[in-house]
């Protein structure tokens, strides 16, 4: 059985696998060319927090947190897939969560089918 694990400054785009004995396989590359990425900000002070979603890659996104975190910048910048801008005060971020975004599917696939078998039913 091989347990997933995040790992090491590129967390989000790749996984190091480890076996039940504690042998360490091979870092998986994840394709993140073309898919978008979640952002999640945590502020403090604040029951919700920030979510956009980004066309960055992860690594771009954990460089512009990092260096606005490590510079006394007041601002970390951040802009959307739609062109929205975001400014959020540094000293206001409680944690960052850098992910891809997943596919949100919308329809009434499961429900279309299940009416179709049983449509015909009883006549």
């Amino acid at each position: 059985m091989w347990d997933c694990l995040g790992w090491g400054p590129a967390a989000s785009t790749s996984l190091l696998l480890t076996g039940r004995d504690g042998n360490v396989g091979d870092r998986l590359r994840i394709p993140t060319e073309g898919v978008t990425v979640e952002v999640k900000i945590g502020i403090t002070d604040s029951p919700r927090e920030l979510v956009l979603t980004s066309t960055q890659t992860p690594d771009e996104v954990e460089e512009l947190v990092s260096a606005a975190l490590s510079d006394g910048s007041d601002l970390l910048r951040l802009s959307d897939e739609r062109g929205r801008r975001f400014l959020v005060h540094t000293s206001k971020i409680a944690y960052v969560e850098i992910g891809i975004a997943d596919v949100r599917r919308v329809g009434f696939g499961v429900g279309a089918e299940v009416v179709g078998k049983h449509a015909g039913k009883g006549r």
